[in-house]
């Protein structure tokens, strides 16, 4: 949901709202047989032994909040904050969700009056930023979770054991940047220069 709103010929302001929700499934299943009565019949009916048999199957899902606002002032100076809060299935229970912010500034100098005499700059712009976003990639689906192994039969019976301990507090992994730069633009624009400068903290998933 987009709102946008532009008035006194100076302002213009646009909100926009997001929902997102996804669901991933994965099912296989496999078969492993041997001693065929020929090489042209090799359908798993046709096998005097059936080596082995697995299936499995895996799910995770995903949710997503995401806020952001713009604000421009003559299109010179431009404010825009963004929040978006992300649910995983991957994550424990005491982290399941994380939020992160960013906020940028941007402001076109080549606008300013005192700028309009250098007629060999026709763009200058001066803008910064900071962030934070979320990662839950090389993640399992099921990494946090309590598991058991199944396959430990014995006398003939089914029989499972734990496999895994469940990690209540395991969290996202966390990227925060902070970046200033600017640009500008000669000979109508014909050439034009960027510089930037950055610095990126990472937090681990834990």
């Amino acid at each position: 949901m987009t709102y946008h709103k532009k008035f006194a010929d100076v302002h213009d302001i646009t909100a926009l709202v997001v929902y997102e929700q996804q669901e991933f499934t994965d099912n296989n299943s496999s078969a492993n047989a041997s001693q065929f009565p020929s090489d042209k019949v090799t359908t798993l009916n046709a096998a005097a032994k059936i080596d082995n048999v697995s299936s499995e199957q895996q799910a995770y899902g995903l949710e997503s909040f995401i806020g952001r606002m713009q604000y421009s002032y003559k299109d010179k100076y431009i404010l825009t904050g963004t929040v978006r809060r992300d649910g995983s299935s991957r994550f424990g229970l005491n982290n399941r969700y994380g939020v992160f912010p960013s906020a940028s500034v941007a402001w076109n100098i080549g606008d300013e009056s005192f700028l309009k005499g250098l007629p060999f700059i026709n763009f200058l712009k001066l803008r910064g930023s900071a962030g934070q976003v979320g990662n839950q990639g090389g993640l399992g689906n099921y990494t946090a979770r309590g598991l058991y192994n199944t396959g430990n039969d014995y006398a003939g019976l089914p029989g499972i054991q734990p496999g895994q301990l469940p990690n209540y507090n395991l969290q996202w992994e966390s990227t925060t940047q902070y970046n200033v730069g600017v640009d500008v633009g000669i000979l109508e624009e014909r050439i034009v220069f960027t510089a930037e400068a950055y610095l990126k903290k990472k937090r681990k998933t834990c």
